[in-house]
């Protein structure tokens, strides 16, 4: 499984999108999560422009105050979600991938710098671990 999980440091900026976009089909990238993208607002033609296939799904973590935003992207043709979870720092996507069979979770995490959040991010994934028993990415 193709996975690619980027700090964006923002997102917008046509020559960011344009790198993003490439590394998406020069790699066959099924699963994407982008950190830090700074937007507050994602749209189907943001992602459009990112990954130029008509059947990506996504799924967003909008910015916030100090929370920087997350944006994860899927190829439906490669890995099929069944169920998207999320929190603060964090994307859950559980399904399945076509080509291997896998079953299971790929999670995009960005872990906060102070201690008392990461605390609360392990927190959260330990409850998620445990609410889905399954093999994780």
């Amino acid at each position: 499984m193709q996975i690619l999980s980027w700090n964006s440091c923002g997102l917008g900026l046509a020559r960011k999108n344009r790198t993003v976009s490439k590394l998406i089909r020069d790699f066959n990238i099924e699963v994407c999560f982008l950190f830090e993208t700074k937007l507050q607002s994602y749209s189907d033609r943001l992602v459009f422009q990112l990954w130029n296939v008509s059947n990506v799904s996504w799924f967003g973590n909008e910015a916030e105050g100090t929370k920087e935003g997350i944006l994860a992207m899927w190829d439906n043709s490669k890995f099929a979600v069944s169920s998207v979870e999320y929190g603060h720092d964090w994307i859950g996507l559980f399904g399945q991938n076509f080509l291997t069979g896998f079953l299971g979770a790929v999670v995009g995490v960005y872990a906060p710098c102070n201690q008392a959040d990461r605390l609360l991010l392990w927190k959260d994934l330990r409850i998620l671990k445990a609410a889905f028993e399954c093999p994780w990415f």
